[in-house]
């Protein structure tokens, strides 16, 4: 979590709480004002849905490749699947609001959105591989891909009625609950398998980087013992010559009397 980029903490801190909290809302708001609203495929789908934005939550704050980022597409395939799960969960306590009146009736239908869920999905896993490349994709990657085109076209089949499902009954609640359970899935072979594959990375360590083979031993030679040489003796320094002061001039002293001044002229 340390690592998550901007455009994650802006998707995962503030969009996917804020919807959460307003469809867990509405859940508790019709289930405490119409509670024989909620029959077993209602209450089915409500909670199919809940469990699954949860689930798309995890997977957006957990799942994406440091190799390459979080990349713009995700990012806003990200915001557009929050939109999505919130209309899916909207229409059905709201079939017709005013606002969407004259939308064309399979705008309306949750089922439809996510159908786009599962389509944005497919966008985001491809978008997460490097340069597009087919031979870089993991069995995980490949994992992603089938789950949700799969989930994908069964919600196309639903959503067109051809073998005459209805697109809010009970096959909905199972689909979107099975909807679901894929991230489970998902995250327990991806755990699963990137164990194996570090600890077969570890077992393959040695092989990889085994020692050169060292040096063959050099024969040992008897050599004979050479004498001791002495050190070379220093000729000792010759002492520097005594510096003698010259000799200082005195001053024979005279007769004291002598040296007394003449008075008679006095």
């Amino acid at each position: 979590m340390a690592d998550l980029t901007r455009k994650q903490l802006v998707v995962g801190s503030l969009f996917y709480p804020a919807f959460l909290s307003n469809m867990t809302y509405l859940a508790a708001d019709k289930l405490f004002d119409a509670p024989a609203f909620y029959d077993w495929a209602t209450a089915l789908i409500v909670v199919a849905l809940l469990l699954h934005f949860v689930a798309d939550w995890l997977y957006t704050m957990t799942d994406v490749d440091p190799k390459n980022g979080y990349a713009w597409l995700q990012f806003t395939s990200d915001l557009v699947i929050v939109l999505c799960l919130y209309f899916a969960l909207r229409f059905i306590f709201f079939p017709k609001p005013l606002l969407t009146d004259a939308w064309p009736g399979w705008l309306r239908e949750p089922v439809f959105w996510l159908l786009l869920t599962k389509l944005l999905a497919v966008a985001w896993e491809v978008s997460d591989v490097e340069r597009l490349n087919p031979a870089q994709w993991s069995r995980i990657k490949r994992l992603a891909l089938a789950l949700d085109g799969g989930f994908a076209l069964a919600y196309a089949v639903l959503l067109s009625e051809v073998f005459g499902l209805q697109r809010n009954g009970m096959w909905f609640g199972v689909l979107a609950l099975a909807d679901a359970g894929g991230y489970w899935l998902y995250s327990h072979h991806k755990r699963r398998w990137h164990d194996k594959e570090g600890d077969a990375g570890a077992a393959a360590a040695p092989l990889r980087k085994r020692a050169p083979p060292a040096a063959p031993a050099l024969p040992l030679v008897d050599t004979p013992a050479q004498p001791a040489v002495a050190p070379a003796a220093t000729p000792a320094a010759s002492p520097a010559p005594a510096v003698t002061a010259p000799p200082v001039a005195t001053i024979p002293i005279t007769d004291a009397a002598a040296l007394k001044p003449n008075d008679s002229s006095a």
